[in-house]
């Protein structure tokens, strides 16, 4: 369909972006995908600003003293529309004899003024985007304002891992379960990975009560959470606390060798116990050592012989792991679990034990945060060793985030996609922009203003910046909590009982 003509201005036609002027009774819309005819081939761009003006409505002057202007000045055909086309790249199609697949390239140099602009056909737009036939990749919704399917490559989106950034209520955890939903329901002739969330929130529980992925779905309650020391190395403790020095380091490795030759399982008293009566290393080494392994007791995960979740056992393809965190308060806890169990996930897949897997941390700026002190960041190191070198063994990291301008650098710089939706504050907003490939200030402009479930996807995963509504998710929506009101109503009345009470006590 025909939509305008390019105009010619001061600064346009170049080859960042022209300006088109709409036809009568056209509407165009902010995102809208558009063509421009070329002898090379088709100049392919989407409409990232629309202007519309009146010259009868162009001075105050010009309308005081009408009561009802509207209807005293011409509107209908005196309205002019303009739209700003953002170019994109050049579409050339396929050779006529089947020699040359469909290719694009840069555009290196600007379309003409008065050449027709027209909508670009849903097939193209699909091509043009890099998105796969439906059935093969992962479908997260439909390109905004046209029917085209967002259906992304599971290798492009996930190997070289993802960040999903957005401010609360923008529509993370929706998304997310459309993710999910997508890995688990992909045939096994695609390639299947695992998937393993860390649930902050207990946002993920309906994959478990769902019908159809119940039997696919592996639920982990946090408090249940617990690791056999026999599995534990001296690395994996040392990183779990602060203050150990070479001769600490040295004390622990030969006392839990001592312990693990004895081939009985042991627990952190005992540890402590054997700290207190070594013969070698001084007392202040001991003292320092000792309180290091206080504070591991105080987690509450560590056990003499249980070991749960059993990761090995567990992880399969096709399937999901909800590892759940909302019921604990203690955020060391939280942290040290996910150091764990992150590191026990990265270790297995190099030994190739478990299978390709996807790792979903929710509020990952809590456990890989830019800023923080190295004796509670004890699970940033391992986050940023897999955002560093998962691609390698088939372990995609993706990271979701309200306040990625918290988020760690090293972890966020190796996400080579961006799903962004809407963000509002300033600081994260010039975070975005600094880090995120093809994010330039009027892409910015336009987050601020996404509605809750659209998103702009960029970087790896899509040959061009791409806006998405996200389609409506399939599994059973459950999560911990209740209504604010009922809540409220449930405290009051409780109160109530107990004054009441009180009162016939008194009397």
């Amino acid at each position: 369909m025909s939509l305008g003509v390019i105009l010619s201005s001061d600064d346009a036609p170049n080859t960042d972006y022209c300006y088109f002027m709409a036809n009568d009774n056209i509407v165009i819309r902010k995102g809208m995908y558009v063509s421009i005819a070329d002898p090379e081939g088709e100049i392919v761009g989407y409409i990232d600003q629309i202007q519309t003006s009146n010259k009868y409505y162009e001075f105050i002057e010009g309308i005081q003293g009408y009561d009802e202007p509207e209807n005293a000045l011409p509107i209908g055909n005196w309205h002019h529309t303009v739209g700003r086309v953002k170019i994109q790249g050049m579409y050339k199609t396929a050779d006529k004899n089947g020699d040359k697949k469909p290719s694009f390239k840069r555009v290196d140099y600007p379309p003409k003024p008065g050449t027709r602009v027209t909508e670009t056909e849903n097939e193209k737009i699909s091509k043009f985007l890099g998105f796969k036939d439906k059935g093969v990749g992962l479908n997260l919704g439909n390109v905004r304002y046209h029917d085209v399917n967002a259906s992304i490559s599971m290798t492009r989106l996930l190997q070289k891992h993802l960040a999903i950034l957005a401010m609360s209520g923008a529509g993370k955890s929706h998304l997310t379960s459309v993710l999910i939903e997508e890995l688990l329901d992909r045939p096994k002739e695609s390639g299947r990975i695992a998937v393993v969330i860390i649930d902050v929130h207990g946002e993920y529980l309906g994959f478990k009560e769902d019908a159809h992925y119940g039997s696919k779905t592996d639920y982990i309650n946090g408090k249940e959470i617990k690791f056999s020391l026999r599995t534990m190395s001296v690395g994996n403790i040392s990183s779990l606390v602060s203050g150990f020095t070479g001769s600490g380091r040295d004390l622990l490795e030969n006392i839990i060798g001592k312990l693990k030759s004895e081939n009985k399982s042991y627990s952190i008293n005992e540890i402590i116990h054997e700290i207190q009566e070594a013969k070698e290393g001084n007392k202040n080494v001991k003292e320092a050592l000792a309180r290091s392994i206080y504070r591991l007791r105080s987690y509450g995960i560590f056990s003499k012989s249980e070991n749960y979740p059993s990761l090995e056992s567990t992880i399969k393809p096709g399937k999901l792991m909800i590892i759940d965190l909302s019921e604990l308060m203690n955020n060391m806890r939280k942290k040290a679990i996910v150091a764990i169990i992150t590191k026990k996930l990265f270790e297995l897949r190099m030994n190739n034990r478990i299978p390709p897997f996807a790792l979903i941390v929710e509020e990952a700026h809590n456990f890989a945060r830019e800023k923080e002190r190295s004796e509670t960041a004890v699970a940033r190191s391992v986050l940023e060793k897999i955002a560093r070198e998962g691609r390698k063994f088939g372990a995609a990291l993706c990271l979701i985030s309200q306040r990625p301008a918290n988020l760690s650098t090293t972890a966020l710089s190796q996400c080579n996609t961006h799903i962004i939706m809407r963000v509002t504050n300033p600081n994260d907003l010039k975070y975005i922009e600094a880090g995120a490939e093809g994010i330039d200030s009027r892409t910015i402009r336009s987050i601020t203003s996404l509605n809750t479930g659209e998103m702009i996807m960029v970087g790896s995963a899509v040959n061009y910046p791409t806006f998405v509504q996200v389609r409506n998710r399939k599994s059973k929506k459950v999560e911990k909590g209740r209504p604010l009101h009922e809540q409220g109503i449930e405290w009051e009345k409780k109160q109530q009982d107990k004054e009441e009470d009180i009162g016939a006590y008194v009397d």
